[in-house]
């Protein structure tokens, strides 16, 4: 919704109109989502699951429900997920690439490995991406690991927002004909310059 107010001498003029954008020069895409693909994983290879992540000192929360739908703002990321393993576990990474980059450009973060009570074969792995890994629009995060035996297995990948640094170069602009009597048809056009972009729509 737009207001616009037309100021002559003393009298004011105001306009209130919905906006519908129509057209758009140009389209961008900051970046593609990949398509998930789905390996076959050996019987013998470490399962992992329970993947859960952390922003800041926050509540813990399900990577599976909640990652895409939150961002971090120069904040750190720790995760954490339980791995069955029917031997040891060799090496654990939690891998992290910028959204849009090569997969195999990933940096990898050993992550801490500590035995369950309960089971042998069961461990909690955990670390933290420090905030400035993560960088704008989003990144994404999966957990890679070895057992003894060098079976490997790796999580499906998660994404979660970063929050910008700099603000935008944006403005915008309404042209409008003159308010004439009441009842008359008034059809505002606005348009948005994106400077970062070079897009108006």
């Amino acid at each position: 919704m737009v207001v616009v107010t037309e100021e002559k001498g003393v009298s004011h003029n105001t306009v209130q109109s919905a906006i519908h954008l129509t057209s758009c020069e140009g389209a961008t895409v900051i970046s593609k989502v990949p398509k998930e693909t789905q390996e076959e994983i050996a019987s013998s290879a470490p399962k992992i699951f329970d993947i859960k992540f952390q922003i800041e000192n926050n509540t813990q929360q399900r990577s599976e429900t909640e990652s895409e739908f939150l961002y971090v703002d120069n904040q750190d990321l720790s995760v954490s997920a339980i791995v069955d393993a029917q031997t040891t576990l060799q090496r654990s990474e939690l891998r992290v690439i910028t959204m849009g980059q090569s997969q195999e450009d990933y940096v990898a973060i050993k992550m801490d490995v500590e035995s369950l009570p309960i089971s042998n074969s069961t461990y909690v792995i955990s670390a933290t991406i420090p905030s400035y890994l993560m960088q704008e629009p989003a990144i994404s995060y999966w957990i890679h690991v070895i057992d003894q035996d060098l079976n490997e297995a790796e999580s499906k990948q998660y994404n979660i927002g970063v929050k910008p640094i700099s603000v935008g170069d944006i403005s915008f602009e309404m042209d409008i004909s003159s308010i004439k009597e009441s009842g008359s048809l008034v059809r505002p056009k606005l348009f948005v310059d994106n400077k970062i972009y070079h897009r108006t729509v």
